[in-house]
């Protein structure tokens, strides 16, 4: 609880008045250390209590300062009313053109998508011309330009392949196999009742 304090340690004792300066009180005072201690007391007051005059003087000038910036801030509500207006219209105009982009995205993908689909159909009527193909199987095919191209020969081979003689079922051919039978001929056996 009590620590020990070193021999060496001086504690200095002063009293809080004279700021840490002993002075000794039994020297009487000079009439010039007195006179000089007056004049500095009236010094200190005439600091103390400012003219009259310029207070005044002070008071004008500090109230028509005070006007002045009333004047300049007169309108700030006005002010602050239109700001308030103005970005709110502002913020308006982002969501609107926000949406207005968004419609833009849309459109563009939506031109995209047909200009495609249009691409697709020139292709696929290309094609259907150069491999005797209906429009409709080959939109049934898988792949774009050179693929679609393979795919329908591919088809187109195997299609003329499988024109083998085989009659409607129930109904047995009077051709041989492997030897090619032309449409007539399949459509004579279908019918015939034979």
């Amino acid at each position: 609880m009590f620590t020990k304090i070193p021999f060496w340690i001086r504690f200095i004792d002063t009293p809080a008045e004279s700021g840490g300066v002993e002075t000794s009180t039994d020297e009487p005072k000079t009439a010039e250390q007195l006179e000089a201690e007056a004049a500095a007391a009236k010094k200190a007051d005439a600091l103390r209590e400012p003219d009259r005059e310029s207070a005044k003087d002070f008071s004008k000038a500090l109230n028509k300062r005070v006007s002045e910036i009333e004047a300049k801030y007169a309108d700030y509500e006005e002010l602050k009313a239109k700001a308030a207006k103005y970005d709110q219209n502002e913020s308006e105009n982002l969501s609107r053109l926000e949406e207005l982009e968004q419609q833009a995205k849309s459109v563009e993908a939506e031109r995209d998508q047909l200009k495609a689909q249009a691409e697709r159909t020139a292709l696929i009527a290309t094609v259907s011309q150069e491999t005797g193909l209906s429009t409709e199987v080959l939109e049934l095919l898988k792949g774009e330009g050179d693929e679609l191209k393979a795919n329908a020969q591919i088809l187109a081979e195997r299609m003329a392949s499988s024109a083998s003689s085989l009659p409607p079922a129930g109904k047995r051919s009077r051709h041989v196999t492997g030897e090619p039978v032309s449409a007539r001929q399949k459509m004579a056996d279908a019918y015939n009742t034979k």
